[in-house]
């Protein structure tokens, strides 16, 4: 079942690519954190599970903006 309204459309309709985008770049930070032996690792640990759920949402926003592009400038004929 698809959300009726648009923003919540545009949040929930990729989050499984995001999440699993999300996970490594989340791997890593928290490997970071651990090594340089960070003192408020929960915080840190919320401030990266944020951002990286941020960078992969971007991250898939640009990649269908771009596919849509391409489709457009294909139906559109070949004016380069």
């Amino acid at each position: 079942m698809k959300p009726k309204h648009p923003l919540l459309r545009l949040f929930t309709s990729d989050w499984k690519i995001v999440v699993l985008l999300a996970l490594p770049i989340f791997a890593v930070a928290m490997w970071y954190g651990i090594s340089h032996q960070y003192e408020d690792i929960g915080l840190y640990a919320v401030a990266m599970a944020l951002a990286s759920w941020g960078v992969s949402g971007w991250a898939v926003t640009v990649v269908r903006k771009w596919q849509e592009w391409r489709r457009m400038k294909n139906r559109g004929g070949r004016d380069a």
